[in-house]
């Protein structure tokens, strides 16, 4: 996770975690000798002590010494709670370690920005850009997650004579899972009496960022203009290639970094609430990419563009007015981010927009799915909460998963070009399931149908195939209480559950995490 910038940092990388491993300082271990009183002033968190400052912040102290459990804080309510449960929880400890419950981390959707030299009394609004989650390990030193506060060269610094450890002068902007911004500022390691890994950390609510306001100038009709959430308009040399924008705009035209527009995740959808304000999260299911669209006009010209973002207008053809709808946009990112768009004001392909990132909301959705043709073939989308008939002989590429009566095949193997496959988990609720098994997920192949000796074979996916029991009786199928979990085709994972089947009509619930993602 750590990315060394001089060679410095490099040796104080290596050095701490092999200080770590084989005991070689004792000022990094716990000290022997009673452990710290547990607090109760404040209502006696088991591993913090929280006291009040009266400005509206609260320095808490953090007892992080044990190398196996995480203590983990819920800013909305300012109390320690449990960090195995993927549920409340803010900011989690452990040593020198810090998580948010974002990205890799668990889906809160929490995020952090990083603000180095700010003066923490004066800060009184969250930035609007420069927001990160705790990835997946990158190429560097060290095999833990790259997390918000340990990225790069870390919230603190090692000094490799003393063997101590001082956080830096920064300040953290933290967006918790309910949507409320806090300032955060490492305060301490230690504690009097010099024991470590008993984190000190000031803390207090700030005002949310601005709405995102920008003006952007797309009047030139032979010129595309980028805009990357958080940072506004940004040159790109080569769209096609390059992931360093999210929308573009041309004129009345819109563009995503996906589909046919970019090598990104990007795509598009409507958001419930036309208030920009209320609309603090994404759903992950719905987003459409980018196609190949034929532009207004007389000339019939086609180009890439993203048919959602599109309809963002009314037109007047006797006063030849465009005028923005009254309509917010959600916009997945190049990265797989999310962002929430609104077009507030347009005048001669001179926009006034309001852009702002949101965090992901992977909520449950419920889907109805008629295979009781036999002669047909179902597919669904998860990405997109879709289900579409697919050719018998010939199922294209375009979905997940499909149906045909009681049989169920992935997009994979002898079925498909895609990579879909599936697992089957030991949970019977979707809640249960936070994350994607790492596998392995099984893909198509050819299988026995059933019925007597000689019923012949078709391609099938194994896994999927037991999701019901069948009385031979009364001839009832029967859908089992498990959670499935499917890879999709575009790197996403769905978690689902078989609700009902009546003659080929079936009932589904399913949860889908988004392009590249793992958390639920």
């Amino acid at each position: 996770m750590y990315r060394p910038s001089s060679g410095l940092a490099l040796l104080r990388r290596l050095v701490l975690p092999l200080c770590l491993l084989a005991g070689c300082n004792d000022d990094l271990q716990p000290k022997p000798g009673d452990p710290p009183e547990t607090p109760t002033e404040d209502g006696g968190d088991a591993n913090m002590h929280h006291a009040n400052n009266g400005d509206g912040t609260f320095t808490t102290t953090v007892d992080a010494t044990s190398k196996d459990v995480w203590v983990a804080l819920d800013l909305d309510t300012g109390r320690q709670v449990d960090a195995t449960q993927d549920a409340k929880w803010d900011l989690a400890f452990q040593r020198f370690h810090i998580r948010a419950r974002g990205g890799v981390n668990g889906k809160g959707g929490v995020e952090v920005a990083t603000l180095s030299g700010a003066d923490f009394a004066q800060l009184s609004q969250a930035p609007t850009a420069g927001y990160a989650t705790d990835a997946a390990d990158g190429d560097d030193v060290g095999t833990d997650p790259d997390t918000a506060f340990e990225v790069g060269d870390a919230w603190y610094s090692y000094d490799a004579v003393t063997h101590k450890l001082s956080p830096r002068d920064r300040v953290y902007v933290v967006r918790s899972d309910e949507g409320t911004w806090f300032k955060v500022r490492m305060l301490t390691y230690y504690d009097a009496a010099g024991t470590p890994a008993m984190l000190q950390l000031r803390w207090g609510k700030v005002q949310a960022p601005g709405n995102g306001e920008l003006q952007v100038d797309a009047s030139a009709s032979d010129a595309w203009v980028y805009l990357q959430v958080g940072r506004g308009v940004v040159q790109v040399a080569d769209s096609s290639t390059s992931r360093d924008w999210d929308i573009a705009v041309r004129r009345t035209q819109w563009r995503t970094n996906g589909g046919a527009s970019g090598p990104g995740l990007g795509g598009a959808r409507v958001a419930d609430s036309t208030d920009v304000a209320a609309v603090q999260r994404a759903p992950s299911v719905g987003y459409a990419q980018d196609v190949v669209l034929t532009s207004p006009g007389p000339t019939g010209d086609t180009a890439p563009g993203n048919a959602v973002l599109g309809d963002w207008y009314d037109y007047d053809v006797n006063t030849h007015v465009v005028s923005p709808k009254a309509r917010v946009f959600l916009v997945r990112t190049a990265s797989g981010g999310y962002a929430r768009l609104r077009i507030t004001a347009y005048a001669a392909g001179r926009y006034t927009v309001q852009l702002a990132a949101v965090p992901v909301d992977v909520g449950v959705t419920k889907l109805t799915v008629d295979a009781s043709d036999a002669q047909k073939v179902v597919g669904v989308r998860f990405g997109l909460g879709t289900v579409a008939a697919l050719a018998a002989d010939a199922p294209g590429s375009n979905w997940d998963i499909s149906f045909s009566r009681t049989w169920v095949r992935t997009n994979s193997g002898t079925s498909g070009t895609g990579t879909a496959g599936a697992v089957v988990t030991e949970f019977t609720s979707l809640g249960e399931v936070t994350e994607a098994p790492t596998g392995p997920y099984v893909q198509d192949a050819m299988r026995p149908v059933a019925g007597p000796p000689g019923s012949g074979e078709a391609s099938g996916n194994a896994v999927l195939g037991a999701w019901y029991d069948y009385d031979v009786n009364t001839h009832v199928v029967t859908p089992k209480s498990q959670v499935f979990v499917v890879r999709t085709i575009d790197g996403g994972f769905a978690k689902l559950r078989f609700l009902t089947y009546a003659s080929g009509a079936f009932t589904l619930e399913y949860a889908w995490t988004g392009p590249g993602a793992t958390h639920f």
